[in-house]
């Protein structure tokens, strides 16, 4: 099946590690992994050897991430607001 690798905002680690906890709970251990960290997890995330990448995040980091992806033709989605959800 179908498999996520998530690397959530290093901004929010205490909320990312809940959310993660209850996608274990519920069963979804084997296919939801996470990454924590920051520059160095994320820049490692990008040349995972992934079918489709979904950024959500800022405009200047989502460009950086993008023009990589690019380069590497792999295919992306992003929603670059900035507005980071799971700060509060």
């Amino acid at each position: 099946g179908n498999a996520v690798l998530w690397k959530p905002s290093e901004l929010a680690p205490g909320v990312s590690r809940l959310i993660y906890d209850l996608l274990q709970e519920c069963g979804l251990g084997q296919c939801v992994q996470m990454v924590v960290g920051g520059v160095e997890q994320g820049e490692a995330v990008v040349e995972a050897a992934c079918d489709k990448y979904v950024l959500v995040g800022g405009v200047e980091t989502g460009r950086r991430v993008l023009s990589r992806l690019g380069r590497l033709l792999k295919p992306a989605v992003a929603e670059l607001s900035g507005a980071d959800p799971m700060v509060v």
